[in-house]
This record gives structure tokens, sequence and C-alpha cells, in this order.
């Protein structure tokens, strides 16, 4: 803040002049405002965590979320073609599904090796809208089919896929941070 030589910093008494005070307390609430928005104006830094599941390493947890991503969607897409072969067409839906999920996660598995945060950020988001997906039509199955066996499932699935989508955003965000998601 700059201040004028004409308006003493201090009054008699040692007060401090109001618009001094005001302009202090302004410059304050706004740096640290800003400083912990993220996008959109959501803190960044919130739902962070330390480590993965058994104590191992962000980085190595995000690795085997990728790998074990990797691998069933490499089986999702066979079971596709498999499916569109003998007649389903809803088969070769999941034959394309199955090979974006592929890249998807062969892109997440470059981004940790590389440490680019942008490409396992592509992860987190698309697997975040993947989720939401699921979930909503999720429900509306489990209300048109009175099935909670698929709610417990679902419930379940989604748990697990939400805690994995915290894993990898907590290593992005390690990366940027510098700590390199080291526990």
């Amino acid at each position: 803040m700059v201040e004028s030589a004409a308006v003493p910093r201090h009054q008699a008494g040692g007060a401090v002049p109001i618009s001094t005070r005001i302009a202090t307390i302004t410059t304050t609430t706004t740096t640290t405002t800003t400083r912990s928005r993220g996008l959109f104006g959501m803190g960044e830094h919130k739902c962070l965590l330390s480590q993965c599941c058994c104590g191992c390493s962000l980085r190595t947890g995000s690795l085997a979320i990728g790998i074990i991503g990797l691998v069933f969607a490499a089986l999702h897409a066979i079971y596709g073609i498999y499916h569109g072969i003998n007649g389903i067409s809803q088969g070769w839906v999941n034959m394309v599904v199955g090979i974006l999920n592929v890249i998807l996660c062969a892109v997440l598995i470059q981004g940790i090796r590389l440490e680019k945060r942008s490409m396992i950020m592509v992860w987190v988001w698309v697997q975040s809208i993947l989720i939401a997906i699921n979930i909503i039509l999720g429900v509306i199955e489990i209300i048109l089919t009175l099935n909670f066996i698929v709610a417990i499932l679902l419930f379940i699935i989604m748990g697990i896929a939400v805690y994995c989508v915290l894993v990898v955003r907590s290593y992005a965000i390690s990366i940027s941070s510098g700590t390199g998601g080291m526990a």
C-alpha cells in the first residue's frame, strides 16, 4: 500500500487513521481471498489425500489406478467386440467406450510418468463426468426396477471410483505444489 507523505502514519496517542485501517483490511482480505480460490471460486485444495490406500504414495497409487483401469478398459473393448460380432449392437458401443477408456488411461499413465499435471487432470475431469452420469443412470434404473442389490453395488462401485479420482487429483495437485506426491 502506498501512503502519501502528508498523511501521518499514526495520529497522536498511537492511533492509526481510519482510512489507513480500512485500506489495510481491504488489501489483506483481497489477497487472502484470491490466494485461496481455485477454479470457479472453489477451493482447489479441498479433499486432498496425503497417501493412497495401504500407505503407498500418491504417485504409486495413481499409477496402479491407471494400469488397472487400462486392463479393465481393454477387457471392456474386447467384450464389446465379442458382443458386436454375435449381433448385439450395444457391443459396438461398448467397444468404442472401451477404446476411449484405453486412450484415457494411457494419457493418465503417460502424465504420471512425465509428471504433467494437465494430462493427469484430463483423466480426473472425464472420470468425474462419467461418475456423475453413471450415478444418474443408476438412480434411474433403481427407481424403475426397485432392485436394492443394484443400489448397493452402485454405491460401492461409485465410492471406489470417487476414491480413485481423489487419489489421482491429489497427486496432480502435489505435482503442481512441488511435493511430487511422495507420502
